[in-house]
């Protein structure tokens, strides 16, 4: 793997903390703010995380990018219900989880 471990904790660590905050100020009604949060998660944190995680499970990685650069900031742009936005963030951190262990 290119990260060396206690890296790469930090960067997830870190994702699952703005994603965390994303839902928050979703459901707090400032969808700008959770959009920051998912921007930040994907571009400042999961960027370094992409290629280690693409040589261990590259449809894994090629899902998560996905969700976290497309998907996530969609369902923001398209304003759905706090529990929709829940439910797929919920979703990206448990494939998040999955992603960690390659690095375990």
């Amino acid at each position: 793997m290119g990260l060396p471990t206690t890296q790469s904790a930090a960067y997830f660590k870190t994702i699952d903390k703005l994603l965390g905050t994303a839902k928050d100020t979703y459901r707090a009604g400032n969808p700008d703010a959770a959009n920051e949060a998912l921007i930040e998660a994907y571009l400042e944190n999961f960027e370094y995380l992409e290629a280690p995680i693409k040589e261990a499970d590259a449809e894994l990685e090629e899902k998560l990018e996905k969700t976290l650069r497309v998907g996530l900031p969609e369902l923001v742009r398209t304003e759905v219900s706090h529990e929709d936005f829940d439910t797929a963030v919920d979703a990206a951190l448990a494939d998040l989880d999955r992603a960690e262990t390659l690095f375990k």
